[in-house]
Order: C-alpha cells, then sequence, then structure tokens
C-alpha cells in the first residue's frame, strides 16, 4: 500500500538534525585534534596545533547550521507537498 508524506514537522525536524550536527561536529573536532596533533610539517621537531577555538566552535556551528538548514527545508517540502503531493513510500508488515 502506498503512503505519503503530507506534511512534516519542521522544529522537530530542525531539533533532531541539529543534535545529529552537534554529535558529528564534535567527532570531526576529534578527529582534528588527533589528527592535527600527529601531523608533522617544516621538520621533524614542529608540530601543527589545530586552533582549539574551532575545536569547541565546530559542534556549535555544525549544530546550528544544521537546525537552521533543515527548518527552511523542511518548510519548503511542506509547501511543495501542498501543490504536488509528498514523497510516496510503500509499508509493509514486519518479517518475523
Amino acid at each position: 500500500m502506498m503512503q505519503q508524506i503530507r506534511s512534516i514537522s519542521i522544529l522537530q525536524t530542525a531539533k533532531v538534525f541539529g543534535v545529529l550536527y552537534f554529535v558529528f561536529g564534535l567527532l570531526f573536532a576529534l578527529i582534528i585534534l588527533v589528527v592535527g596533533f600527529r601531523v608533522r610539517t617544516g621538520g621533524p621537531n614542529i608540530r601543527m596545533h589545530p586552533p582549539l577555538l574551532l575545536l569547541v566552535l565546530a559542534p556549535i556551528l555544525y549544530g546550528v547550521v544544521a537546525f537552521v538548514g533543515s527548518a527552511v527545508m523542511g518548510w519548503i517540502y511542506n509547501q511543495v507537498a501542498k501543490r504536488i503531493g509528498g514523497i510516496e513510500f510503500e509499508l509493509s508488515p514486519p518479517e518475523n
């Protein structure tokens, strides 16, 4: 049976994506931290240190940008779905 997503909750969708991308930003910052302290540039005793401000701001910026971006996309989706219909998908009972 085909189903259609007619509307999505803009705020809830934005919150979910904001949190997901905040976590992604934390992982990204940790990778930068680990790699940044291990990469040597210029000579054997010179190490590249990532800016600590970036490590703190990356997760916050990822989360805020994802929140705003997904809210805008959710609003656009709802406007488009009103006019031409939403995304269609088929549901079936779980196989056990």
